[in-house]
């Protein structure tokens, strides 16, 4: 990543990505939650809260929007602090990361995330 490109710059916060991975047990596979990206620049924007019905009750969703200039998977955890470390924002679960474009190709990644638990 080039740190003088003006959008960069506007990425202020820091995440640490998370992802399950499978074991290559033959039987009895197992799952763990593993680290595959460290100090990778993001910007986290809030998007407006909607309202869903779940179980017949209203709850209201916090629902954030991460760019970044890395590929990330739906599914993927991220636990997001600021660049010095001083303040943690929470963890966060990706949606489905959409790529966009500019003239020369993919600009950055937009990835909607909603937070597992916040500071």
């Amino acid at each position: 990543m080039n740190p003088f490109s003006p959008y960069e710059s506007l990425l202020f916060q820091r995440a640490d990505v998370f992802r399950m991975v499978q074991s290559s047990a033959k039987y009895n596979a197992t799952s763990t939650r593993t680290e595959v990206l460290h100090d990778v620049a993001v910007g986290l924007a809030e998007q407006e809260n909607r309202l869903s019905v779940s179980y017949q009750q209203n709850e209201l969703n916090r629902r954030f929007l991460v760019h970044t200039k890395v590929p990330l998977l739906a599914g993927d955890e991220l636990r997001i602090y600021s660049k010095d470390r001083s303040h943690a924002y929470g963890t966060f679960t990706c949606g489905r990361p959409y790529a966009v474009h500019d003239r020369l190709g993919i600009h950055h990644y937009e990835i909607p995330v909603e937070a597992v638990d916040s500071a």
